[in-house]
């Protein structure tokens, strides 16, 4: 899916997220995959990986086109090495960067001011550039040596649907080639 999708009708729980292509969506389903889950782990389905920018929650519908315009940030394309695995105390298993990349930070940061211009309030916690593979995942075991190399040249705008059949929706796409 690419461009722009048409905004929400009602108010949205929205989030900007660098969304993956297929292939690095397998790679990061093959290292899921390589991990021993307990019976109790939620393995997050493949269509909804992916790693958080920033999470804006309920944003009302009338102020969604807006939205996508402010956050139009510039962005130079640059490499995201995922190559660590582990658990928070809460349960939810995670792949990250050991080093998160300059031009990461950087993304976030700007889009963040974007997003405080607009009025949105932001988490105020450091940012943790994660991918989530599983919560109430408690004593997994991930594998040794992951490493996902994932040419990052656009980041995405997405709606987060609690009610069945819930699911995550791409609004619009930013970066290299997109309009």
């Amino acid at each position: 899916m690419s461009g722009v999708s048409p905004p929400p009708a009602s108010p949205a729980r929205l989030f900007f997220a660098l969304w993956p292509d297929e292939a690095v969506r397998r790679e990061l389903v093959a290292i899921q995959d390589a991990w021993q889950w307990p019976r109790s782990a939620r393995r997050v389905p493949p269509g909804r990986l992916h790693l958080t920018l920033h999470f804006l929650a309920q944003v009302p519908a009338l102020q969604v086109a807006a939205l996508m315009r402010q956050a139009d940030v510039p962005l130079a394309p640059f490499e995201l090495t995922l190559d660590a695995a582990g658990l928070w105390p809460g349960g939810v298993a995670w792949l990250r960067p050991s080093t998160a990349p300059a031009a990461l930070l950087d993304l976030q940061r700007r889009l963040g001011a974007a997003l405080q211009a607009f009025g949105c309030e932001l988490d105020t916690r450091a940012y943790e550039p994660h991918v989530t593979l599983a919560r109430d995942a408690r004593a997994a075991m991930p594998p040794a040596g992951v490493q996902v190399r994932w040419q990052v040249d656009g980041y995405a705008l997405v709606e987060s649907r609690l009610e069945p059949p819930g699911g995550y929706t791409v609004l619009r796409r930013y970066g290299a080639g997109q309009p």
